[in-house]
C-alpha cells in the first residue's frame, strides 16, 4: 500500500483575471465555469488525466527536488483529486535515472484499479483506488534498442489494457499477461495516442509517419495515410461513430470507420492541438498547446478557442466525464463545467417484424430492456416501460406483463392471444431521464397475426 499524500484545495477564479484579454482578442473567451487547482511542490507537472471508477480524476504527476528543477532528479506520483479539490498522492517508488521514471498515461480498467505507463521505467503500473500498487515490468523488446517506452494507454473492449510503445502496440491482461503486434510503418516507429472504437477496434496514431493505425483485439492491423500534413497527437470516439484527432500543423482530423478522412484547420494562427476528448455536450474538446488555449469544435466543424487558465506550462492530458471537461497545465489541474445534452441510451426494445404466434393464450417475453446514461455509461435516473394493446383488456388474466429484471431494467411478456379474428398490435414504449434531465424515448410493435401467414 502506498502511503498517500493529502493536500486541501486552492480553487482561482478566472474572470478577473482575463478580463483585459477579452477585449484584445473578442474572438477568444472565457469558457463559463471554469476552475483551477494547484498541485503544490517543487517543479509539479501533470501530465495526463482519467476519470476514476470511484468518482474522482486521477492523474500522473512528477516533481522536482528544486524550485527551478534544475538537476534531472525526479520524484513519481499518481494523483486524485475529487470534485471539491482535494488532492491526495501516491508516490511511486524512486527511481535514480535521469528525470526518473517517466509516468504519463492513465486509464481505469475493467478491474475498478488505474493502470499507467511509466515511460522510462519500462512498465505498466496497476493502483487501486484504495493505493495498493502493482508494477509489470516490460520484457524487452526485440527491435533495438531493447527499451519498450510505453506512452498512452486506454481500456479494450476485450477487458484488457491497450497501450502504444516504441515500435508496437502493447496489450496487457489485468493479471499482467503481455502481448506485442508490432507497428513499424517503415517510416516512424512511434505509434502516438490510443482509443477504443466504436467498432470494438483500437485505434491510434503516428506522430511521425502521418498515419492512423487501427488494430483489432485479434491483432489484425489495418494503417490509414492521412491526405494532407497533420502529424496526428491525441485521439478520441467521437459521438458520430467516428474517430477525432488533433493535428499538430492546425488542425483536427476525423475518420470514420470506413476510412474516410476529413481535416478541419482551426481559424488561429499558430494553433497546435494535441490531446482531445468527446465532451458531455456532444462536441470534442481539444488543447492548443503553442497558444496556451482550449478549443471545442462540433462534429459539423464548428470551432471556438478559450482561454485555459492559470499554468506554468502548456495544456493537456484532456479528458472529460458527465460534468464537464479538465485538463493539466503546468501544476494546475482545471475543470471546465459543461451540461450534459447527451439522451441516455435505451437497449432491448422487440426488434423490427417481431411477431407472436402460435396464438395459446400463453405469456411470451418478447423483450429484456434497459438503458444507461449515454456519457458515462452509468446509472440512470429513470426508466419506464409501458405496453398498449390494439385490443381492450377484457376480463381475466393481464393481456401484458412489465416486470423488473432485478438490475434496473423490465421483461416485457405479452399474452399470444387475439380477439374477434382480426391482428391484434401491442405497442411497447420505453423512456428513460438520465440524473441531467435528459430524456430518451423508443417505441416498438409486436403483432398476434390473424393467420400464421400475416
Amino acid at each position: 500500500m502506498v502511503s498517500p499524500l493529502t493536500y486541501g484545495r486552492a480553487l482561482l477564479t478566472l474572470c478577473a483575471l482575463l478580463s483585459a484579454f477579452l477585449v484584445a482578442e473578442p474572438s477568444r473567451a472565457q469558457p463559463p465555469d471554469i476552475e483551477s487547482f494547484l498541485v503544490p511542490g517543487n517543479g509539479a507537472h501533470v501530465w495526463k488525466l482519467a476519470p476514476g471508477p470511484d468518482g474522482a480524476l486521477w492523474f500522473t504527476l512528477t516533481r522536482c527536488d528544486e524550485p527551478l528543477c534544475v538537476t534531472t532528479v525526479r520524484h513519481d506520483f499518481i494523483g486524485r483529486i475529487t470534485a471539491d479539490g482535494q488532492i491526495t498522492e501516491f508516490p511511486l517508488p524512486f527511481d535514480p535515472q535521469p528525470h526518473g521514471s517517466g509516468p504519463f498515461g492513465i486509464t481505469a480498467g475493467s478491474d475498478g484499479a488505474l493502470w499507467f505507463t511509466l515511460i522510462r521505467g519500462d512498465a505498466i503500473g496497476r493502483i487501486t483506488t484504495s493505493g495498493g500498487l502493482t508494477l509489470f515490468p516490460l520484457p524487452p523488446s526485440p527491435v533495438p534498442p531493447s527499451d519498450n517506452a510505453p506512452y498512452e494507454i486506454t481500456a479494450g473492449p476485450d477487458g484488457a489494457l491497450w497501450f502504444t510503445q516504441a515500435f508496437a502496440v502493447g496489450r496487457i491482461t489485468t493479471a499482467g499477461t503481455v502481448t506485442r503486434f508490432p507497428a513499424n510503418t517503415g517510416i516512424s516507429s512511434d505509434p502516438t495516442a490510443i482509443a477504443a472504437g466504436p467498432d470494438g477496434a483500437l485505434w491510434y496514431t503516428f506522430i511521425n509517419a502521418n498515419q492512423i493505425g487501427r488494430i483489432t483485439p485479434a491483432g489484425a492491423t489495418t494503417i490509414y495515410g492521412l491526405p494532407a500534413p497533420c502529424g496526428p497527437h491525441g485521439i478520441t470516439t467521437g459521438p458520430d461513430v467516428a474517430l477525432w484527432f488533433g493535428c499538430g500543423v492546425g488542425s483536427i482530423g476525423r475518420i470514420g470507420l470506413d476510412g474516410v478522412v476529413s481535416i478541419y484547420p482551426i481559424p488561429f494562427a499558430g494553433s497546435h492541438p494535441t490531446d482531445i476528448a468527446q465532451g458531455p455536450d456532444g462536441a470534442l474538446w481539444y488543447t492548443d498547446q503553442d497558444n496556451g488555449m482550449i478549443g471545442r469544435i462540433t462534429t459539423s466543424g464548428v470551432v471556438s478557442e478559450y482561454f485555459s487558465g492559470p499554468g506554468n506550462g502548456p495544456p493537456g492530458g484532456i479528458t472529460s466525464d458527465a460534468g464537464g471537461i479538465f485538463f493539466g497545465k503546468g501544476s494546475y489541474i482545471s475543470h471546465i463545467a459543461l451540461a450534459d445534452v447527451t439522451p441516455p441510451v435505451i437497449s432491448g426494445m422487440p426488434g423490427p417484424g417481431c411477431s407472436i404466434w402460435p396464438p395459446n393464450h400463453k405469456l411470451v417475453t418478447v423483450a429484456t430492456i434497459t438503458a444507461s446514461d449515454g456519457e458515462s455509461g452509468g446509472a440512470l435516473d429513470s426508466l419506464a416501460v409501458r405496453v398498449a394493446s390494439s385490443d381492450t383488456q377484457g376480463p381475466g388474466l393481464p393481456d401484458f406483463v412489465v416486470s423488473p429484471n432485478g438490475s434496473g431494467g423490465f421483461v416485457v411478456r405479452l399474452r399470444a392471444e387475439r380477439r374477434g379474428g382480426g391482428a391484434r398490435v401491442y405497442t411497447v414504449t420505453a423512456t428513460a431521464t438520465d440524473a441531467a434531465g435528459n430524456v430518451a424515448q423508443a417505441t416498438s410493435t409486436c403483432t398476434v397475426p390473424a393467420n400464421q401467414g400475416r
